[in-house]
């Protein structure tokens, strides 16, 4: 299951940043749900509405813009404030920037280099479940 998830030829997602998704010390529902972020496959209210669903569809957490994967984890102005509070604790990750995909691509932990490493790199992971 593992391959057929991080294979970027069955994943829909070319050049999947599975080392950035899948890993060991994460547990399988984060590491599950961020595999759907990535694949913008988590039910927002933008999806709600392509289902028929008739609802406002505007952010919960800063009501002024539409709720979509890119604004709920990205954009959001009290999500941004949540990325900064998490940037003064860990000084040395890189601020998420663009779409969510290429954010996750920037979060690669190879070889952390030291247990801060390793910290900050769970912490983004839990700031996005």
């Amino acid at each position: 299951m593992y391959r057929f998830l991080s294979d970027e030829r069955l994943s829909g997602v070319a050049d999947f940043p599975s080392k950035s998704v899948w890993r060991k010390f994460i547990p399988s529902k984060v590491n599950a749900f961020m595999w759907e972020v990535v694949h913008k496959r988590i039910l927002t209210l933008d999806k709600l509405q392509r289902r028929g669903v008739l609802l406002a569809n505007r952010c919960s957490l800063c009501t002024k813009d539409e709720e979509n994967v890119d604004h709920l984890f990205i954009k959001c102005e009290f999500v941004k404030e949540i990325w900064g509070e998490a940037g003064k604790i860990f000084p040395y990750l890189i601020p998420p920037q663009g779409d969510i995909l290429s954010t996750i691509r920037s979060w690669s932990c190879e070889s952390p280099d030291n247990i801060s490493d390793w910290i900050g790199f769970c912490a983004l992971h839990a700031i996005c479940w």
